[in-house]
């Protein structure tokens, strides 16, 4: 295994291939496995220190128009009560952002298209900027025209490109968009008819061309994913170039039809408390050690340790901190909406408080960085504002 050669530096950047990357993927050799994780932190170590990036997330609205077959918050869900903040109620938001100290304020949502919500949308994206870079001001006794204010991220789904420009020119620079899965073929498998792997990929290639600092990822461990599918996705996060990197596990929920086929398939072997355990330390390690491989690979990439790993264990963020990941994403949608924004069953449903997240990050000997963009290496935005 090229991790164990002896000359391997410290904070190299290896461009494994798909053979090599499968075979680490489903490497047991557990001397291996932590030769991956340490080389992973490694590099973490050589581009960003022991720097952690915050970035708070608001889940403003739960309504669809998609019906991606592995999501809680799906179309055709009816069990879900269908939400959407106003704009005041996301400024306090923005607020709650900047005042702990987090520098980038991300929008997440469901897809809904209509010209009403893109109109709507910029709207909060412009009185975010300008409220933040107001708070900055009188926070710190600056001058108006010194303040950056807070570096906005959207991840509201597929749009057409004039829309992603509306909305980088009303003063969004970030948008995260998840591939799910590189192979097409899986694609189809996970999404109705009406959804198209050749859309979502053109939406990263247009983010990019914006200037979007794009981020995208993959569910880990869905239905019908093999090890080679993964590997393909590693080289395809490569190959794009992506700025960030947000993926997590696939997390069983029900009233969806990959869910139901999880039930029939992996679930029906799961029959005791240690079983369940037992799949969850499965999903975990696969998530983390997915986690390791694309740092290794892609080197510079801000790689988020996603929220849904605490529905598999409650130091998987921790873990996850010292084998690649160098994000967190505090999720601080006021809890009246946060029970009906659930994509993952188990997510926890508390706000992952300041001071609970600083302990954990020093748990881990490392350091929150508060009040910086934290931009990715590879796409400075200085003067961006």
């Amino acid at each position: 295994m090229i991790l164990m050669v002896s000359s391997l530096e410290p904070g190299q950047i290896l461009k494994l291939n798909r053979n090599e990357l499968q075979a680490l993927i489903t490497c047991k050799d557990n001397k291996v496995i932590q030769a991956m994780y340490h080389h992973a932190e490694s590099i973490t170590q050589r581009f960003f220190g022991n720097k952690i990036y915050l970035r708070g997330i608001v889940e403003f609205s739960n309504e669809c128009e998609k019906n991606c077959k592995y999501c809680g918050v799906r179309r055709s869900v009816k069990s879900v009560k269908r939400y959407c903040m106003d704009k005041e109620e996301i400024l306090k938001c923005s607020d709650v952002v900047y005042n702990n100290g987090y520098g980038t304020f991300m929008l997440q949502s469901g897809e809904i298209t209509t010209p009403e919500r893109l109109e709507w949308l910029e709207d909060v994206v412009r009185s975010i900027k300008k409220r933040s870079r107001e708070l900055e001001s009188k926070t710190f006794n600056r001058p108006l025209s010194e303040c950056k204010g807070l570096q906005i991220a959207l991840s509201v789904g597929e749009l057409s490109s004039e829309n992603y420009q509306r909305l980088y020119d009303a003063g969004a620079r970030r948008y995260l968009l998840r591939i799910e899965s590189s192979n097409p073929k899986l694609y189809a498998k996970l999404h109705p008819k009406d959804h198209h792997w050749e859309v979502r990929h053109q939406c990263l290639l247009d983010l990019k061309r914006i200037g979007y600092q794009t981020g995208t990822g993959i569910l880990i461990g869905v239905p019908y994913q093999t090890s080679w599918d993964i590997a393909d996705d590693i080289l395809y996060l490569d190959r794009l170039g992506a700025h960030m990197i947000g993926m997590g596990p696939y997390v069983y929920q029900s009233n969806t039809p990959i869910g139901n086929y999880w039930k029939l398939t992996v679930g029906k072997t799961i029959k005791t408390e240690e079983d369940q355990k037992n799949y969850h330390q499965y999903l975990k390690d696969l998530t983390i050690r997915v986690y390791a491989l694309t740092r290794i690979v892609m080197g510079y990439a801000n790689i988020a340790a996603t929220t849904a790993l605490i529905a598999l264990a409650p130091n998987a963020r921790q873990e996850a901190l010292v084998s690649g990941c160098n994000l967190v994403m505090p999720i601080i949608t006021p809890d009246e909406f946060r029970k009906e924004y659930s994509l993952y069953k188990g997510k926890s449903e508390v706000v992952a408080h300041r001071e609970n997240l600083i302990k954990l990050i020093h748990s881990i000997g490392k350091e929150p960085v508060f009040f910086e963009w934290g931009d990715a290496i590879s796409h400075p935005m200085e003067n961006k504002k």
